[in-house]
Protein backbone atom coordinates (compact mmCIF):
# COMPACT_ATOMS: atom_id res chain seq x y z
CA UNK A 1 0.00 0.00 0.00
CA UNK A 2 2.70 2.31 0.71
CA UNK A 3 3.83 2.19 -2.99
CA UNK A 4 1.30 4.00 -4.24
CA UNK A 5 1.51 6.68 -1.37
CA UNK A 6 5.12 6.71 -2.59
CA UNK A 7 4.40 6.56 -6.30
CA UNK A 8 2.59 10.24 -5.79
CA UNK A 9 5.15 11.47 -3.71
CA UNK A 10 8.17 11.07 -6.07
CA UNK A 11 6.00 12.07 -8.77
CA UNK A 12 5.79 15.00 -7.94
CA UNK A 13 8.86 16.42 -7.12
CA UNK A 14 9.94 17.13 -10.09
CA UNK A 15 7.44 19.69 -10.63
CA UNK A 16 8.24 22.05 -8.31
CA UNK A 17 11.87 21.57 -7.93
CA UNK A 18 13.05 21.39 -11.34
CA UNK A 19 10.68 21.88 -13.95
CA UNK A 20 8.92 25.65 -13.36
CA UNK A 21 10.93 28.39 -11.92
CA UNK A 22 12.51 30.07 -14.40
CA UNK A 23 12.51 33.78 -13.86
CA UNK A 24 9.59 35.63 -16.11
CA UNK A 25 7.56 38.98 -15.06
CA UNK A 26 4.45 40.71 -15.76
CA UNK A 27 5.24 43.24 -18.40
CA UNK A 28 7.69 46.65 -17.73
CA UNK A 29 9.44 44.34 -14.61
CA UNK A 30 12.99 44.44 -14.27
CA UNK A 31 13.96 41.19 -14.70
CA UNK A 32 17.43 39.34 -12.83
CA UNK A 33 19.56 37.63 -15.27
CA UNK A 34 18.87 33.55 -15.73
CA UNK A 35 22.90 33.22 -15.22
CA UNK A 36 22.91 34.50 -11.83
CA UNK A 37 24.81 37.91 -12.85
CA UNK A 38 22.60 39.66 -10.88
CA UNK A 39 21.51 43.36 -11.08
CA UNK A 40 22.77 46.43 -8.52
CA UNK A 41 19.59 47.59 -7.75
CA UNK A 42 16.59 46.06 -5.69
CA UNK A 43 13.93 43.80 -7.94
CA UNK A 44 10.38 44.17 -7.17
CA UNK A 45 7.89 41.32 -6.03
CA UNK A 46 7.04 39.09 -9.31
CA UNK A 47 4.72 36.62 -9.79
CA UNK A 48 3.78 33.59 -12.12
CA UNK A 49 1.27 30.79 -12.43
CA UNK A 50 2.23 27.27 -14.21
CA UNK A 51 -1.02 24.70 -15.43
CA UNK A 52 -0.25 21.27 -17.12
CA UNK A 53 -0.34 17.52 -17.67
CA UNK A 54 1.96 14.79 -15.81
CA UNK A 55 2.06 11.02 -16.06
CA UNK A 56 4.55 8.40 -14.67
CA UNK A 57 4.95 4.94 -13.17
CA UNK A 58 6.58 3.31 -10.50
CA UNK A 59 6.58 -0.27 -9.54
CA UNK A 60 3.68 -1.87 -11.17
CA UNK A 61 1.76 1.65 -10.42
CA UNK A 62 0.94 4.17 -13.64
CA UNK A 63 -0.82 7.61 -13.69
CA UNK A 64 -1.50 10.24 -15.03
CA UNK A 65 -3.24 13.98 -13.72
CA UNK A 66 -2.73 17.89 -13.94
CA UNK A 67 -0.41 20.36 -12.09
CA UNK A 68 -1.05 24.11 -11.08
CA UNK A 69 1.50 25.88 -9.17
CA UNK A 70 1.86 29.55 -7.93
CA UNK A 71 5.44 31.13 -7.81
CA UNK A 72 6.36 34.45 -5.99
CA UNK A 73 10.02 35.62 -7.14
CA UNK A 74 11.24 38.27 -4.33
CA UNK A 75 14.39 40.85 -4.55
CA UNK A 76 16.80 39.11 -6.87
CA UNK A 77 17.49 35.67 -4.54
CA UNK A 78 14.71 34.07 -3.25
CA UNK A 79 11.32 32.19 -4.55
CA UNK A 80 8.47 30.64 -2.66
CA UNK A 81 6.08 27.75 -4.59
CA UNK A 82 3.17 26.25 -3.98
CA UNK A 83 1.88 23.37 -5.93
CA UNK A 84 -0.78 21.00 -6.22
CA UNK A 85 -1.13 17.60 -8.47
CA UNK A 86 -3.91 15.80 -8.67
CA UNK A 87 -4.36 12.39 -10.42
CA UNK A 88 -7.65 10.87 -10.85
CA UNK A 89 -6.07 8.13 -12.94
CA UNK A 90 -3.59 6.38 -10.99
CA UNK A 91 -3.68 2.02 -11.51
CA UNK A 92 -2.02 -0.89 -9.99
CA UNK A 93 -2.94 -4.59 -11.26
CA UNK A 94 -2.95 -6.22 -7.71
CA UNK A 95 -5.57 -3.37 -6.60
CA UNK A 96 -7.26 -1.41 -9.02
CA UNK A 97 -8.38 1.87 -9.95
CA UNK A 98 -8.07 4.80 -8.04
CA UNK A 99 -6.60 8.73 -7.22
CA UNK A 100 -4.43 10.72 -5.48
CA UNK A 101 -3.61 13.94 -4.47
CA UNK A 102 0.08 15.85 -4.06
CA UNK A 103 0.48 19.02 -2.05
CA UNK A 104 4.29 20.64 -1.69
CA UNK A 105 5.53 24.08 -0.58
CA UNK A 106 9.13 25.01 -1.64
CA UNK A 107 11.36 27.46 -1.37
CA UNK A 108 14.66 28.09 -3.27
CA UNK A 109 17.70 30.48 -2.49
CA UNK A 110 19.62 31.86 -5.78
CA UNK A 111 23.52 32.12 -5.09
CA UNK A 112 25.74 33.33 -7.84
CA UNK A 113 26.78 32.16 -11.03
CA UNK A 114 23.10 30.42 -11.43
CA UNK A 115 23.79 27.76 -8.61
CA UNK A 116 21.01 27.47 -5.41
CA UNK A 117 19.82 25.63 -2.95
CA UNK A 118 16.36 24.07 -2.76
CA UNK A 119 14.09 22.99 -0.18
CA UNK A 120 10.37 21.88 0.71
CA UNK A 121 8.26 19.87 2.65
CA UNK A 122 4.86 18.08 0.93
CA UNK A 123 1.38 15.76 1.92
CA UNK A 124 0.61 12.74 -0.44
CA UNK A 125 -2.27 11.12 -0.63
CA UNK A 126 -4.14 8.41 -2.26
CA UNK A 127 -7.40 6.06 -2.36
CA UNK A 128 -8.05 2.82 -3.74
CA UNK A 129 -11.28 1.69 -1.85
CA UNK A 130 -11.70 0.34 0.79
CA UNK A 131 -7.77 1.52 0.94
CA UNK A 132 -7.14 5.35 1.83
CA UNK A 133 -3.71 6.82 3.30
CA UNK A 134 -1.17 9.66 3.60
CA UNK A 135 2.48 10.85 4.38
CA UNK A 136 4.07 13.93 4.46
CA UNK A 137 7.43 13.85 3.35
CA UNK A 138 10.58 16.50 3.01
CA UNK A 139 14.04 17.26 0.83
CA UNK A 140 16.81 19.55 0.38
CA UNK A 141 19.33 20.12 -2.52
CA UNK A 142 21.20 22.23 -5.06
CA UNK A 143 19.97 23.11 -8.18
CA UNK A 144 21.65 24.57 -11.13
CA UNK A 145 20.56 27.07 -13.78
CA UNK A 146 22.10 27.73 -17.31
CA UNK A 147 21.95 27.94 -21.21
CA UNK A 148 22.15 25.59 -23.45
CA UNK A 149 21.42 26.97 -27.09
CA UNK A 150 19.98 30.16 -25.44
CA UNK A 151 17.68 27.77 -24.16
CA UNK A 152 16.81 27.87 -20.17
CA UNK A 153 18.01 24.59 -18.67
CA UNK A 154 18.02 23.72 -14.70
CA UNK A 155 19.39 20.90 -13.66
CA UNK A 156 18.45 19.32 -9.05
CA UNK A 157 19.20 16.29 -6.91
CA UNK A 158 18.09 16.35 -3.31
CA UNK A 159 17.65 14.20 -0.17
CA UNK A 160 14.36 13.03 0.14
CA UNK A 161 12.62 11.49 3.53
CA UNK A 162 9.23 10.44 4.72
CA UNK A 163 8.49 12.33 8.40
CA UNK A 164 6.05 11.54 11.35
CA UNK A 165 6.83 7.48 10.42
CA UNK A 166 4.30 4.93 11.70
CA UNK A 167 0.90 3.44 11.55
CA UNK A 168 -1.92 5.71 9.85
CA UNK A 169 -5.14 4.17 8.97
CA UNK A 170 -4.17 0.79 9.83
CA UNK A 171 -1.43 0.43 7.75
CA UNK A 172 2.29 1.04 8.60
CA UNK A 173 4.54 4.08 6.60
CA UNK A 174 7.21 3.15 4.47
CA UNK A 175 9.77 4.95 6.10
CA UNK A 176 11.01 6.07 2.77
CA UNK A 177 14.90 7.46 2.10
CA UNK A 178 16.01 8.70 -1.26
CA UNK A 179 17.68 10.74 -4.10
CA UNK A 180 15.41 12.55 -6.69
CA UNK A 181 17.35 13.69 -9.85
CA UNK A 182 15.60 16.41 -12.19
CA UNK A 183 15.94 18.39 -15.72
CA UNK A 184 13.41 20.81 -16.32
CA UNK A 185 13.99 22.80 -20.01
CA UNK A 186 11.94 25.93 -21.58
CA UNK A 187 11.39 24.73 -25.14
CA UNK A 188 9.93 28.00 -25.91
CA UNK A 189 7.34 30.85 -25.76
CA UNK A 190 4.72 32.46 -27.98
CA UNK A 191 2.98 35.61 -27.36
CA UNK A 192 2.40 35.86 -23.52
CA UNK A 193 2.72 32.01 -22.71
CA UNK A 194 5.85 29.92 -22.14
CA UNK A 195 6.07 25.98 -22.73
CA UNK A 196 8.20 24.13 -20.62
CA UNK A 197 8.76 20.08 -19.76
CA UNK A 198 9.85 18.52 -16.88
CA UNK A 199 11.48 15.17 -16.24
CA UNK A 200 12.37 13.24 -13.02
CA UNK A 201 13.88 10.14 -12.00
CA UNK A 202 14.15 8.49 -8.31
CA UNK A 203 15.08 6.12 -6.61
CA UNK A 204 14.37 5.26 -3.03
CA UNK A 205 14.41 2.88 -0.09
CA UNK A 206 11.58 1.97 2.23
CA UNK A 207 10.33 -1.03 4.30
CA UNK A 208 8.05 -3.02 3.08
CA UNK A 209 5.02 -3.50 4.84
CA UNK A 210 5.02 -6.47 7.90
CA UNK A 211 2.90 -8.94 9.84
CA UNK A 212 -0.03 -7.40 11.22
CA UNK A 213 -0.27 -9.62 13.82
CA UNK A 214 3.30 -8.49 15.42
CA UNK A 215 3.12 -4.75 14.14
CA UNK A 216 -0.51 -3.84 15.63
CA UNK A 217 -1.80 -2.85 12.02
CA UNK A 218 -4.21 -5.68 11.42
CA UNK A 219 -6.37 -6.79 10.03
CA UNK A 220 -5.39 -9.73 8.46
CA UNK A 221 -4.15 -9.09 5.03
CA UNK A 222 -1.92 -12.02 3.57
CA UNK A 223 -0.43 -10.31 0.67
CA UNK A 224 1.77 -8.58 3.46
CA UNK A 225 4.85 -10.02 3.97
CA UNK A 226 6.17 -11.70 7.40
CA UNK A 227 7.93 -9.79 10.23
CA UNK A 228 10.27 -8.50 10.74
CA UNK A 229 9.99 -5.69 7.98
CA UNK A 230 12.44 -5.95 5.06
CA UNK A 231 14.02 -3.43 3.03
CA UNK A 232 13.17 -2.55 -1.05
CA UNK A 233 14.97 0.09 -3.16
CA UNK A 234 12.31 1.12 -5.53
CA UNK A 235 12.40 3.95 -8.42
CA UNK A 236 10.23 5.78 -10.53
CA UNK A 237 10.24 8.33 -13.51
CA UNK A 238 7.70 11.23 -14.30
CA UNK A 239 7.35 13.21 -17.21
CA UNK A 240 5.42 16.61 -17.26
CA UNK A 241 4.91 19.20 -19.76
CA UNK A 242 3.29 22.88 -18.30
CA UNK A 243 2.45 26.22 -20.18
CA UNK A 244 3.39 29.47 -17.94
CA UNK A 245 2.69 32.91 -17.56
CA UNK A 246 2.51 35.79 -18.05
CA UNK A 247 5.97 36.74 -19.72
CA UNK A 248 6.89 39.65 -20.28
CA UNK A 249 6.71 40.39 -24.24
CA UNK A 250 6.64 36.93 -24.85
CA UNK A 251 10.61 36.30 -24.45
CA UNK A 252 12.78 34.72 -22.31
CA UNK A 253 14.81 36.60 -19.90
CA UNK A 254 14.21 39.90 -20.51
Amino acid sequence: MNRLLLTSALAFLAIPAFGQQFEVTPPGANVPSFMGNLPDKPQPVQYRILVGATGGGLFDNAFLGVVAQATILIGRRYEFDLSDEFHPLESNPNIGRGFANSIFAEGVTWLPNGNGISGGIGYSNYRFAPISNGGEYIYVGPIKRFLVARTPVRLGIGYLREIRNGITNGYETSHLQGVNFGTGIRVGCSGYVCYEVAYDSSLARILKPGNPQCDGSGPQNPGLTPCPRFLSTTGGINMSFTLQWPVRQGRENR
